[in-house]
């Protein structure tokens, strides 16, 4: 768990505290197709469709998951915790056309960068 310091925050009762958040990320492995997907290892590329998030293998292999985040305010005597945990699930296998498909609509900057220039129509 990553703790992050920051500043300070206003608690309930109106006083300030010394604020901190916490970081949990909770990372998946799938077995699809006879590969091994993970997403601590794999680079996120971008926000994918369906809410998804992309993310590629350092073998150039294309999947997205589900990412989830959630947050919790805990308020103790003397600093406020930010309570965050990040969570990721349902990998799927993604095709490089799929891919290439949804960053030329959505990712164009991305897609020059990963694929290269397209031709004119």
């Amino acid at each position: 768990m990553h703790s992050l310091l920051r500043k300070t925050k206003s608690g309930s009762n109106g006083l300030v505290y010394p604020f901190r958040q916490e970081r949990k990320v909770l990372h998946e492995k799938s077995i699809i197709n006879g590969k091994l997907y993970d997403t601590e290892k794999a680079e996120f590329l971008c926000p994918f469709k369906d809410g998804r998030i992309l993310l590629k293998t350092k073998k150039g292999n294309y999947f997205s998951c589900v990412q989830d985040i959630r947050s919790v305010n805990k308020e103790k005597m003397d600093e406020i915790i930010e309570a965050v945990t990040i969570s990721h699930y349902d990998l799927r296998e993604e095709t490089k056309e799929e891919v290439k498909g949804y960053m030329g609509i959505h990712e164009l900057d991305l897609y020059i960068k990963m694929f290269g220039e397209a031709e004119e129509a």
